[in-house]
């Protein structure tokens, strides 16, 4: 069996990371007896191995690949044009109970 300090060294981790884990619950199978804990070794090499991550060569080419990609080219291209209004004067709405527009201007509208 090993203390605290042990299995924390045996998987490589601080012994306050090792406590987060534990505290957080998704930490290997163990004993506490009061504040003392214990670990089989066997049950941190199985804990090791349920968080074993495996990259493929490819997959780790594509993630170096998109970290030296601009952000700019990883967005969808637009998929319709919107074309720039002509330039000229703007034409003049008139909604339905609106005044009629003097000289495409408002005349209940004044600027000071």
């Amino acid at each position: 069996m090993l203390n605290l300090e042990q299995a924390a060294e045996y998987m490589g981790l601080a012994v306050g990371e090792f406590l987060e884990l534990l505290d957080g619950g998704i930490g290997p199978a163990h004993y506490k007896i009061g504040k003392v804990y214990r670990f089989k070794q066997a049950d941190l090499d199985r804990f090791m191995e349920a968080h074993r991550v495996e990259e493929s060569s490819q997959n780790l080419r594509t993630a170096i690949g998109m970290l030296a990609t601009p952000l700019d080219s990883l967005r969808e291209p637009a998929t319709e044009q919107v074309e720039a209004p002509p330039p000229g004067p703007r034409p003049t709405v008139v909604l339905p109970g609106d005044p009629q527009p003097v000289d495409g201007r408002n005349p209940s509208c004044t600027v000071s």
